[in-house]
């Protein structure tokens, strides 16, 4: 690592005023077929202008713009996947009115590709501008944009809770958000070696620690965001381990599961079977974890259907949107629950609830293909009151997702 020098000290600081006086092409809110879109935009060194921001509640969206600045594209993420966008501006604005002016844009999205010029109308994504503000309107991608540390700058592009990107000449730093510690941790690249870092965000700046290897030995990395995009932060709450606090009865629901396959008229349904398990672990001091059984001794596996008995999920109606989630072809309500309790002994930040499973999608032989389910460990000191949770299960490009909430009664 090494500290930043003259040059490109001097080089940013040129930045900095093309910044503050380059035109808004995209920046601000935008009403959009599928959300609300808050958008930053930032001239960025290598010659890009980078579009980033929220999409939604809980979702993210970033790209570059092109053709002067009528065409914006990258990639989404809705909650549960990523997608490819174009949108076009479908003319190039006049320079007095670049900044100030409301817009409408025309576009296309997909999961794969961003199935642009397609003419089917699930494929369209329209939308306009109804205000250029920019300044404390992230909540999502916060990790999006120029950062300067106390080494190199830093170039950021968060996906979902993906985050990659550049600093210094050419140097490469990926890593994973966790919104519930605030904290990035990943690795970088660094004149042939790698390194690890972790970064806690306090909204406009973080701090930070790294070394090489696996090791965050070397001392602080921190960092403050050019552009204040992001909303303010209150103060993280200090973790309390007493036992009391988590002392409860905690219900888990399964509220439905959606699908994001093939669909249409070659594929009007889906017939998928399978089960969903859900546990809750413990440890009690230094001892070992331990699985705290559900209520009167409940089967963990709180939805299971076996292939004689698949679930029929209809694909032939259009697109739908839920409220702050994703867009599946195809719902189907599932109301399962499941309850454990808790007590001293394991009410400590070692609790967590376990949701796992493995779904099929029976085929036209009566048999079935396997969908990967990726398991999640919930602790219950971060839980997120109201929350809808997702279990996503992945075969290829093909997903279905099961939601489910989370209540301490």
């Amino acid at each position: 690592m090494k500290k930043i020098n003259v040059t490109l000290l001097i080089l940013l600081s040129i930045w900095g005023g093309i910044q503050q006086g380059y035109a808004q092409l995209w920046a601000g809110t935008h009403n959009s077929t599928y959300g609300e879109l808050r958008l930053v935009e930032e001239s960025w060194p290598d010659g890009k202008s980078i579009v980033y921001g929220d999409y939604k509640a809980d979702g993210t969206i970033v790209g570059e713009m092109d053709n002067g600045g009528r065409i914006y594209r990258g990639e989404f993420h809705n909650g549960s996947w990523k997608g490819k966008f174009y949108f076009d501006r479908n003319f190039l604005p006049s320079a007095v009115s670049r900044m100030t002016e409301n817009f409408n844009f025309t576009g296309f999205y997909g999961q794969s590709s961003d199935n642009r010029n397609s003419t089917r109308p699930q494929d369209k994504w329209d939308g306009n501008r109804i205000n250029n503000q920019t300044v404390g309107r992230i909540r999502t991608a916060v990790w999006s944009g120029r950062w300067n540390t106390n080494f190199d700058p830093i170039f950021l592009e968060q996906i979902g809770n993906e985050v990659t990107g550049i600093y210094g000449n050419g140097n490469r730093i990926e890593g994973t958000y966790n919104p519930s510690d605030r904290k990035l941790r990943g690795k970088f690249t660094n004149g042939g070696r790698v390194g690890s870092f972790e970064f806690t965000i306090t909204g406009n700046d973080f701090t930070g620690v790294w070394g090489w290897g696996a090791n965050l030995n070397e001392g602080a990395w921190n960092g403050t965001k050019f552009s204040k995009s992001n909303v303010a932060m209150p103060a993280l709450a200090t973790t309390n381990t007493a036992s009391t606090n988590l002392n409860g009865r905690y219900r888990v629901r399964i509220q439905g599961i959606y699908t994001a396959v093939k669909s249409g008229v070659m594929y009007p349904n889906l017939d998928i079977y399978g089960y969903v398990t859900v546990k809750m672990f413990g440890r009690s001091g230094s001892g070992p974890v331990t699985e705290i059984k559900a209520r009167e001794n409940r089967n963990p596996n709180i939805w299971s259907l076996n292939n004689s008995n698949s679930l029929r999920i209809n694909q032939s109606s259009p697109l739908k949107s839920l409220q702050n989630g994703p867009m599946y072809a195809g719902r189907h309500v599932v109301d399962r629950t499941i309850e454990f309790d808790i007590n001293n002994q394991f009410a400590n930040d070692q609790a967590k609830i376990y949701i796992s499973g493995s779904i099929w999608e029976k085929n036209f032989a009566g048999g079935g293909v396997v969908y990967k389910a990726i398991p999640l460990d919930i602790p219950l000191k971060d839980l997120v009151p109201g929350k809808t949770y997702i279990l996503v299960n992945e075969r290829s490009s093909d997903r279905i997702f099961v939601t489910f909430t989370i209540q301490k009664l």
